[in-house]
């Protein structure tokens, strides 16, 4: 995407995904695909936590989360940018009843690719962050 901006194809990398590069588009190339449960299992052997990004903005609908969490999900972003407060007290909600790690994240990927994303616009309590680690040494 940075390429078509520098180019002078595209005015910015948004543009240069409505265009070429989404699904469907001209440009694209389709990703590697992994299974949930062998990127859960993978991060796990690696000694990391499993989390959901952003579930508003995937469009998740809970019954997908379940099946996540039956294949070791640990966590899920319940507080992120693009999350309206509505949304934000529903991930908590089923956060809670799954037993899954609240998390928070800005989605930040640099000035280039979205200029209008700060780093840090959400934080996470270093409660959460805490209970989260506390998972790492049950694998």
């Amino acid at each position: 995407a940075r390429v078509f901006v520098e180019q002078h194809w595209c005015l910015d990398t948004k543009e240069a995904f409505d265009r070429f590069l989404g699904d469907g588009k001209p440009a694209a190339v389709p990703r590697f695909v992994v299974t949930s449960n062998d990127a859960i299992r993978l991060i796990h052997e690696a000694g990391g936590t499993a989390t959901l990004a952003h579930p508003g903005s995937s469009k998740v609908f809970e019954h997908e989360v379940q099946q996540l969490k039956a294949e070791g999900l640990d966590g899920l972003e319940t507080d992120h940018a693009d999350h309206a407060p509505h949304l934000r007290e529903k991930f908590h909600t089923w956060a809670a009843a799954m037993d899954l790690v609240p998390t928070a994240g800005s989605d930040f990927h640099g000035e280039k690719v979205a200029p209008d994303r700060k780093l840090g616009t959400a934080s996470m309590d270093p409660a959460r962050f805490a209970a989260l680690e506390a998972r790492r040494p049950r694998r």
